[in-house]
């Protein structure tokens, strides 16, 4: 259920930012979870719009600064936005956090689910992604997604069709579903947290 809520918020997040491009104004002011979230969503969006940008470019030293500019958002920006993410939900999860802290919708459905969570008996003790690393690829495949749909007004072509269907049936569900189980694991206390271990980008050094 939790995961559920993550995953949309998302969803919604990243539909709002890529609908309304030319309105996205930076929140420096962060506090609360979904703030955090938001933030990340904006690191990648700020990645994809690298990539659009230098498509076909031809000036080397344009280039050059673009991907300073892009590496800096995952240099500094990005771990920063995971650690804060990490620590909130399992704040949250934990029940370490006082009601005045809370800020935002997300944050309260959290805690409103956490007695409802399911049983850590139906699942094994392993994982391989963070918290925070699965939201960071929840981000990642729903901006892909936006991206496809909009490709598919212009082109509803069988590859794009197979393509969504291969996200939302698929990928989505099976990232929403590591974050369930981890989530599960995590307010068991069955499993120790182990400490955010940030990945970039194939080429972003």
């Amino acid at each position: 259920m939790i995961a559920d809520l993550i995953n949309v918020t998302i969803k919604n997040q990243v539909d709002t930012l890529l609908t309304k491009r030319a309105e996205i104004i930076e929140k420096t002011d962060l506090q609360t979870l979904s703030d955090f979230i938001n933030a990340l969503v904006l690191v990648h969006i700020r990645y994809w719009q690298f990539e659009d940008k230098i498509e076909g470019m031809d000036n080397l030293s344009t280039i050059g600064k673009l991907k300073r500019e892009t590496n800096s958002l995952f240099k500094v920006q990005r771990p920063g936005l995971i650690k804060s993410i990490d620590r909130i939900i399992i704040n949250l999860l934990k029940e370490n956090y006082s009601i005045e802290s809370l800020h935002c919708q997300l944050e309260l459905s959290i805690i409103d689910n956490v007695k409802l969570i399911g049983s850590p008996d139906d699942f094994d003790l392993l994982y391989s992604d963070t918290l925070s690393e699965l939201i960071d690829k929840l981000a990642i495949i729903h901006i892909r997604r936006w991206y496809l749909k909009s490709s598919f007004l212009n082109n509803s072509s069988s590859e794009l069709t197979l393509k969504l269907d291969i996200i939302d049936n698929k990928k989505i569900p099976m990232l929403v579903s590591c974050l369930d189980k981890l989530l599960i694991l995590i307010a068991s206390e069955k499993v120790d947290f182990v400490p955010v271990n940030v990945k970039f980008y194939k080429g972003v050094n």
